[in-house]
């Protein structure tokens, strides 16, 4: 039961995120105020009859097969000024920060997601967007069809509301080059069996490469949840070395990862400023969460092409000037002719104290 609590409270956390502000509420309370909110809307949501758990503030709802239902938001207006809100269901993805993601339109999906949630969910009447002015409120309807064949454990998505930039701060971005963008996020889970949602998930390393990851050459494992469950409070920790060595060339620990339905994410090795070489390279890692542990060992291989286009494209990376190998062989000839001039004068001193140790000798003996 401790684990349940302690799961669930974890998961109300990662549930909670916006690209840019938070508005979660329950009832008629909404945690942005006007005077702190330079969104100039809040968003809210109003309970599903069908929600799960009354006591989140996210959606939560049971479903049944091709059965449509309803569940609204309350956008509200902070201001007399008219502001545009752009209206969007997406699927949730993981990020490779190990984050819950909610914010990407088009996402790519993993291949063990079928049915995503936003197959089934619209807005109603296909509303793209609601302008909101004058401290007036507007409701937002969704509907949700889930499909004739039944899905086990949960899908998880969310409803995102983007404010369209105000003339203001259209100007402002071409002043100061800021796009200002204000988002706010409400979670939605639906479910069917209405099982513990946040136990079972099951994690597989699918792929190791060499990647680039915003200009950062990084040793990339691919771990997937292949269950329709979510996971928090995940933890992991590994290395890469080459085949053979036990040299670790790179290594990752990570903590309170979260881990969406369905989904897949890189966990990332910074790989260094050195040029990474073609080869065969050993990946190792170990990841723990919900009273589980699993451990992968997976071997791949980095071609000739593939280091040079990588090593290539690096931002970070230690760039040797052109002038530095003609420099070098500079110094070394130099070295070479004082190292040779020094030999030279050491014999020739020696050839002059051995002359006059004999003119020595020769004067003793006439005495």
């Amino acid at each position: 039961m401790e684990k349940q609590v302690r799961g669930k409270r974890l998961l109300s956390l990662f549930l909670l995120i916006s690209g840019v502000l938070f508005s979660f509420s329950g009832g008629s309370q909404s945690l942005a105020a006007q005077d702190e909110n330079p969104a100039g809307y809040t968003v809210e949501s109003i309970q599903s009859e069908n929600q799960v758990d009354t006591s989140k503030s996210y959606f939560y709802i049971g479903v049944q097969p091709e059965r449509s239902q309803t569940f609204k938001v309350k956008i509200k207006s902070l201001r007399k000024e008219p502001r545009k809100v752009k209206i969007q269901v997406n699927n949730a993805i993981t990020g490779n920060n190990g984050v819950i993601d909610y914010t990407k339109v088009d996402p790519e999906l993993d291949e063990s997601l079928k049915q995503p949630l936003t197959s089934f969910v619209k807005v109603e009447n296909e509303q793209k967007e609601v302008t909101v002015q004058n401290f007036e409120e507007k409701i937002v309807s969704f509907v949700i069809t889930p499909p004739k064949d039944t899905f086990p454990g949960v899908k998880l998505g969310a409803v995102r509301f983007v404010g369209v930039p105000t003339t203001e701060e259209q100007k402002a971005t071409k002043d100061k080059g800021i796009t200002p963008q204000y988002a706010f996020v409400i979670a939605l889970m639906v479910t069917e069996d209405k099982e513990q949602f946040d136990s079972g998930a099951e994690l597989h390393l699918k792929h190791a490469r060499l990647h680039l990851v915003n200009g950062e050459r990084v040793f990339e494992g691919t771990i997937q949840n292949d269950q329709p469950k979510v996971l928090t409070g995940l933890s992991m920790e590994g290395y890469v070395t080459k085949k053979g060595s036990k040299d670790k060339i790179a290594k990752v620990a990570k903590e309170n990862l979260s881990v969406a339905p369905n989904s897949n994410f890189g966990v990332l090795f910074p790989a260094g400023l050195d040029n990474v070489r073609a080869g065969k390279y050993v990946m190792t890692l170990v990841a723990k969460g919900d009273d589980r542990k699993w451990k992968w060992t997976k071997e791949f291989q980095v071609g000739e092409k593939e280091a040079a286009k990588i090593n290539d494209e690096a931002v970070y990376k230690i760039t040797v000037p052109q002038w530095v190998p003609y420099l070098f062989f500079l110094i070394l000839i130099m070295a070479l002719i004082i190292t040779i001039f020094l030999i030279q004068r050491r014999n020739k001193w020696q050839q002059i104290e051995d002359k006059n140790h004999k003119g020595s000798e020769g004067s003793g003996n006439e005495d």
